[in-house]
Formats: C-alpha cells, sequence, structure tokens
C-alpha cells in the first residue's frame, strides 16, 4: 500500500517464492521517496527473515507506528479516532460465544484422560445444535490444555465472551463432574455446579451442564434443538465409554492411535449395534488410513462406505456419516456430484460443524472453484465446533 507494489516480481510463482527466501527486500523509500524515513524502516523491520529480529509483539510496532505519525504534517495524518466509525464493543463482538476448554483429570488413574476429554468434546458436540450460540472448535479450545492460561487471555485469543472449565473424578461407577462458566470480560463466575452421580447419569449431567449454559447465555432454544440437546447417542454406558476411547485414539492420528480406535469402535458396536457415532468413527478411520495412504485405498474405501450407509441407516440426521460418504466419492469414487450433495447435507443437518465447511472447501478447490473454496475455508475458521465430528 505504501509503494503500491509487492516486493519481489518473477514470471513464476517458485522463483517469487525463491526471492522470499534468499533476498531481502528493496527499501519502501526507494521506490516511493515520499515514505517517511523511519516508517520505511519500520516496513522492512516487519518483513526480516530472521524473527528473532522482527518486532517481539504488537505493541511495541503500535509504538513506533504512533511515533512516525507524531513527526508528521498534520495534512498527512491519518483520521483522528473521532472520525472512525466507533468499533463493535468486546461484548458486541462476541456476544453468545463460548469456548468449552479440556476438562482437568482429577482421577487417581491418569488413564482416565479419554473420558475427560470426551466430556469436554460432548459438551462442544451438543452446544454447535443451537443456532444463535458461537462454538470454538475443538481444536483451539484444546491448544489451551496443560497449560497455566488466564481466563481473559484464553477469551481473547479464541474471540469469545464466555469460557466453560471443569474437572471429573471417575472410581469405579462413580463420577464427580464440577463445571463453572465464566465470564471473559470481568472474571467472574456465571454459573458452576458439582456433580455426584453414578455412571449410568453421565448424560442427565451432560444435559444439565448443557441447558444450564444456555439458560445463562440467554439464549433462546427452538423445539428441535432443544431435542437435539437432549438426544442420547446410546442408552449403553460401556459402548459410550468405548466411543470415548475410539475418539481419544483417533485424534492422536498416527498409525497405532487409529488402530486403537478401530478397536474401540469395533467393541462398541458389539456391545450396541445401534451406536450410530460408533459406526461414523471407524468409517473416519479408514477414510483417513486409505487417505494418508497407511492402507490400500481398495481395503478402506468399501468398508468407510458400507459403514457411513449404516449409520444413516440408524440415525438419518447424522452429519459426520454424510461428510464420510462425501470424503469416499471424492478420494475413491470419483463421483464429484455425491461429493458435493454429501457436504452440502452435512452442513444442513449441523451448521455449526467446522469439519463440513473443510470438507467443502477442499472438494471446491479440488474443482478449481477456488473463491468459493476460500469462502467455505473462512467458515470453517469461525468459532464453531470439533475439527472432527465423530
Amino acid at each position: 500500500m505504501l509503494t503500491g507494489q509487492v516486493p519481489f516480481k518473477g514470471d513464476t510463482a517458485l522463483s517469487i517464492a525463491v526471492q522470499h527466501k534468499t533476498e531481502s527486500p528493496p527499501d519502501p523509500k526507494s521506490v516511493n521517496p515520499q515514505i517517511p524515513e523511519n516508517l520505511s524502516r519500520i516496513v522492512l523491520k516487519c518483513l526480516e527473515k530472521d524473527k528473532a529480529l522482527r518486532y517481539r509483539n504488537i505493541e511495541m510496532l503500535h509504538s513506533e507506528l504512533m511515533e512516525v505519525e507524531r513527526g508528521l504534517p498534520s495534512t498527512l495524518k491519518g483520521p483522528t479516532p473521532k472520525e472512525f466509525k466507533t468499533p463493535t464493543t468486546f461484548k458486541e463482538k462476541w456476544k453468545n460465544s463460548i469456548a468449552v476448554l479440556p476438562f482437568t483429570n482429577m482421577s487417581a488413574d491418569p488413564e482416565q484422560e479419554y473420558f475427560c476429554d470426551g466430556i469436554a468434546e460432548e459438551l462442544i458436540n451438543a452446544l454447535t445444535q443451537i443456532k444463535d450460540l458461537r462454538v470454538v472448535a475443538r481444536t483451539s479450545a484444546f491448544s489451551f490444555k496443560g497449560k497455566d492460561t488466564n481466563i481473559e487471555e484464553i477469551g481473547k485469543k479464541l474471540k469469545v465472551d464466555k469460557v466453560l472449565e471443569g474437572s471429573v473424578r471417575k472410581a469405579g461407577n462413580r463420577l464427580r463432574i464440577t463445571a463453572q462458566l465464566i465470564n471473559v470480560e470481568d472474571g467472574y463466575h456465571l454459573w458452576s455446579e458439582c456433580y455426584d452421580r453414578d455412571l449410568d447419569d453421565v448424560f442427565a449431567i451432560q444435559d444439565e451442564v448443557t441447558l444450564a449454559i444456555v439458560d445463562h447465555m440467554k439464549v433462546k432454544l427452538l423445539g428441535k434443538e432443544k431435542q437435539r440437546l437432549t438426544k442420547r447417542p446410546t442408552d449403553n454406558t460401556e459402548a459410550y465409554q468405548l466411543y470415548l476411547k475410539g475418539r481419544y485414539f483417533c485424534y492422536k492420528r498416527t498409525s497405532e492411535g487409529y488402530k486403537k480406535a478401530m478397536e474401540f469402535y469395533n467393541k462398541a458396536i458389539e456391545i450396541d449395534p445401534e451406536f450410530a457415532l460408533s459406526y461414523a468413527g471407524l468409517a473416519y478411520v479408514y477414510t483417513s488410513l486409505g487417505f494418508f495412504g497407511l492402507r490400500r485405498p481398495k481395503e478402506v474405501f468399501s468398508k468407510a462406505k458400507s459403514l457411513c450407509k449404516r449409520a444413516i441407516e440408524i440415525d438419518k440426521n447424522l452429519a459426520p456419516a454424510y461428510w464420510g460418504l462425501s470424503a469416499v466419492s471424492l478420494y475413491y469414487d470419483w463421483d464429484w456430484a455425491a461429493a458435493e450433495k454429501g457436504c452440502k447435507k452435512a452442513i444442513e443437518l449441523n451448521p455449526g460443524d467446522a469439519f463440513s465447511y473443510w470438507r467443502y472447501a477442499l472438494y471446491l478447490g479440488c474443482m478449481g472453484r477456488l473463491d468459493e473454496a476460500i469462502r467455505e475455508m473462512k467458515k470453517s475458521r469461525e468459532p464453531r465446533s470439533p475439527l472432527a465430528p465423530f
């Protein structure tokens, strides 16, 4: 914007990339003599290849830019704060947005980590069903796992006005789950509760926590939304725990992790053959094995398709099963129409699901529809549900 041209030019993208990597950019002042020398120096510092030579934070950059502005004649200065349109306030910008942090494992057994993560993920999945609520993706929320970061910083980084944190203590068939809903702006607790129940009550606890969040965030629920919120994926708690273990290992995205995930998903299906999410989860493992070249495509994609179809037979409104079919259509069948249909159906069923937008963006990119792909990819980066809703 200062010079009216890019720092490097070339006949090909590769030649330009090489220049970015190996050459120093020209002094902006040499291109546009009207640029103040100190502003030209700031631009070059921002473009330093060695990150240690750049500004350590935005505050340092802002301070130097303000020094430059103070030295400019009044006719060259930018508009004063009063001339700017009143910015959106913290509350308005991030209204009705929430991040569910991973729950802390308070159990004596460290292997119960899967259950703690699972509780938080299930709450995320439930909250994304609410149209007027923006929920941060699991990938973003779980990036703070094990870190001592204050709530205000988490809220600002994730662009939310509310944060839910909690803990789980599991011993045998007994559960103690605590949850606190915190207002980011002032750090005050809006709601907190402790649940001492049997393991069989885990679904009831999740429902109570979800509805309490909705109530304290003043979000109105539609009839269908409340029905989806309280819908149980299975009535068998043993199958449910196996499903959570499968998802826990699937998130590791390693060959060994996928192997263990398959084992737990299959066990969950053996115990409850009507557990649709386990079929969708197992299908995701098979498509991942094929996509990453860990298994021969012929061996895994046909299995994934069958599993997705079975999941839809059980629950025709299961979004992960539709994007699973879309993945098979795109990666293996090369059926472009079916691939797009699956993506759109998944988005229709769960508009808060980041993975469906990401999957659709990938499809559009493969079809050369780049403007549409960018649009959908931007949607996947907004506060939404987990980037693997299975």
